[in-house]
């Protein structure tokens, strides 16, 4: 759950309210006992009073640095379950119905959309906010905005939809409420393409590779809510601003390697929805095999796959797909540089190298070692005829990696 203080706003707020037990007579504190929400110490009648002032927003309230105070208290103790039950039976969903109807202050609509995905992080809950049509509405009109915190909480909001679509008690409205957003697909496009705000893109990368996940008896969302030709290139530069251009002797940091994760999983999709009209949506293919040249890059020095095969397991999986996808491209007649086809052979290279010497047979260790023989199988299939001049590969590998290929195959 996310809070107002995670937005970087104020204090932990509440402490002003404390109150010692020395303080207060037995009358005073039985009277504070029944006043608390569920098994919490916040206050059911301070909730309550800003719930109030809430609804009054903004024809008979005026937006307020202690509104916003008071909202950003409230926003901290949405992280509490009895908390969240208590605001649910006392028509929250309705009030936020009403304020993003009619707010026109960017942060009062940030924090009634974050508190509401703080409640959303209960299944219960996400599912009675699906059946509210003008509050999901309300939200989904929010990604025509340009205001980037508040599509942040929007986007969490949809993540936690699109994650209760995989679960085997999904919503029928969510999905519902989502293939009827005729906007849905251009709105996140636009933010991959346009966004200089990486919490933002990273957010839109991991809904979308959600939503590729989802694939119903009739109805494969992820195809029925983009435009492949749009969103290729838009993921393009996404990846361009996510993942920095890298000396050889850098890797690639662990929330990196998850945005490559996610990013790769929807090009594959995009590709297998897209086919068997597939160059119809590729205007450049350079762009994207070039994206997964750098992917593949700090790999082929033996330093950086030692520590991976030890470190970070997960790039094992990462390069393996990569280099199904460059070839896939290749099969499929796109231009695929020699240089690349030059990274994927330093790294077979260094894989033999690093397999074959005091190397234990562990799980990780023979996931290593797949990968290993993938590749040779994958140098073996590059010499048929018709393939790529193999001279000037050779001339572009170091010279262990060339007397590797030469006497070995």
């Amino acid at each position: 759950m996310e809070s107002a203080e995670e937005q970087g706003e104020g204090d932990n707020g509440l402490s002003s309210t404390i109150v010692e037990p020395g303080d207060v007579d037995e009358d005073e504190m039985n009277t504070m006992r029944g006043d608390t929400v569920g098994e919490t110490a916040y206050s059911g009648s301070w909730i309550l009073k800003t719930l109030i002032s809430l609804s009054k927003l903004p024809e008979e309230v005026k937006w307020s640095t202690d509104i916003e105070e008071d909202l950003c208290y409230l926003w901290d103790m949405t992280a509490e379950k009895d908390v969240v039950s208590f605001m649910i039976e006392n028509q929250f969903l309705s009030i936020a119905e009403h304020v993003l109807d009619n707010s026109t202050e960017e942060r009062l609509t940030e924090i009634i959309v974050g508190i509401t995905g703080n409640l959303c992080c209960q299944s219960d809950i996400l599912s009675r906010v699906a059946e509210n049509s003008e509050l999901v509405d309300s939200l989904l009109s929010i990604l025509l905005s340009n205001d980037t915190e508040t599509l942040i909480q929007v986007l969490r909001i949809l993540q936690a939809a699109v994650w209760n679509l995989q679960s085997e008690n999904w919503s029928s409205k969510w999905l519902e409420s989502l293939k009827q957003c005729k906007f849905l697909g251009d709105s996140l496009i636009f933010i991959l393409k346009s966004s200089t705000n990486e919490n933002l893109v990273i957010a839109t990368l991991t809904l979308l590779q959600s939503i590729t996940a989802i694939e119903t008896e009739n109805s494969l969302l992820f195809k029925e809510t983009f435009d492949m030709k749009s969103l290729l290139p838009a993921l393009v530069e996404a990846f361009s601003q996510l993942i920095p251009q890298r000396s050889s002797d850098e890797i690639h940091s662990s929330k990196e390697l998850k945005v490559i994760e996610n990013w790769l999983e929807i090009l594959s999709k995009i590709l297998e929805v897209s086919s068997p009209n597939v160059r119809d949506v590729i205007e450049n293919d350079g762009a994207v095999v070039n994206s997964l040249m750098r992917i593949l890059e700090p790999y082929k020095t033996p330093e950086n796959l030692k520590m991976i095969a030890m470190e970070e397991p997960q790039i094992i999986d990462c390069i393996h797909q990569t280099i199904e996808l460059i070839e896939w491209f290749q099969k499929s007649r796109f231009d695929v540089d020699v240089t690349v086809v030059s990274i994927v052979l330093e790294i077979m290279y260094q894989l033999h190298i690093l397999t074959s010497s005091n190397f234990n047979e562990t799980g990780e260790n023979l996931r290593v070692k797949e990968l290993r023989k993938y590749l040779e199988t994958y140098w073996i299939k590059l010499q048929s005829p018709g393939g790529l001049n193999i001279s000037e590969l050779l001339e572009l590998s170091s010279a262990e990696t060339k007397h590797y290929l030469i006497n070995n195959f």
